[in-house]
């Protein structure tokens, strides 16, 4: 140990290839900002770490066991002339790789940008999901609420799956399907070495219990030869007596 502390360096955040996507930022933006057209929002507030990854085609790991990376986005109906805003932690993501028409800020400005939507004069409605944190909700004005409150419009559209996210799936699916048969494979197996030895300790107490039972025949044996001695020899001294009287 030197006493010097390091820090650990933050995880990147990558590129989801159009090859797996199977749409890029513009057409998933454009899906979203229809659905805001729907319901008359002209904004929305995306919190959902899955669903910043997915609108923005990036993946990290800042989540264990999850490609998920800590950020925030707003979204804005006529998003060609007013650009969405990603926040995220900007050592992670090298600029080469920041989205399309795509404004990146710090994770930590999220509020102020947040605050200022939320009291922007040109935007009519906001659309937030049912599972946003209270700090969200209360920053916007109840008057500017898409009501009731829905689930976000890019989960509704996250959920109609292009064709090559149907392949993934599919893809995914058949290589946890044989790893799946890999491992019941194996625990077959050890069941049956498990058995086995369990049929091998039967059958060494077999023996041993025969070998018992052997082991006591002969010590009854040998303790029956040795009355059969005794009584032998009993004799004798019975008749060498008869023998010195008649002397």
């Amino acid at each position: 140990m030197t006493g010097v502390q390091t820090c650990a360096l933050p995880i990147s955040i990558v590129k989801h290839d159009i090859e797996y996507a199977g749409e890029t930022v513009s057409q998933k933006l454009l899906r979203t900002t229809t659905e805001l057209k729907r319901v008359g929002a002209s904004a929305t507030v995306i919190s959902a770490l899955d669903e910043v990854a997915w609108q923005f085609n990036l993946r990290g790991a800042d989540i264990p066991y999850n490609p998920f990376f800590k950020s925030y986005a707003i979204i804005y109906t006529n998003y060609d002339i007013r650009r969405p805003k990603l926040f995220l932690n900007l050592a992670q993501l090298n600029s080469n790789l920041y989205p399309t028409n795509v404004n990146v800020y710090n994770y930590s400005t999220f509020w102020a940008h947040l605050n200022a939507t939320a009291m922007d004069s040109t935007i009519k409605k906001i659309w937030v999901s049912a599972g946003v944190s209270q700090a969200i909700l209360g920053s916007i004005p109840t008057a500017k609420l898409v009501q009731p409150l829905l689930n976000s419009p890019v989960q509704r559209i996250k959920a109609r799956k292009n064709a090559i996210e149907r392949k993934g799936i599919r893809d995914c699916q058949i290589r946890d399907a044989v790893a799946r048969m890999k491992h019941i494979g194996w625990i077959e197996q050890q069941l049956n070495n498990l058995f086995q030895r369990m049929n091998d300790i039967k059958r060494l107490k077999t023996n041993i219990s025969d070998s018992h039972i052997s082991i006591e025949r002969k010590l009854k044996q040998i303790n029956d030869l040795s009355s059969t001695i005794n009584t032998d020899e009993k004799q004798e001294r019975v008749i060498l007596a008869q023998v010195r009287q008649c002397k």
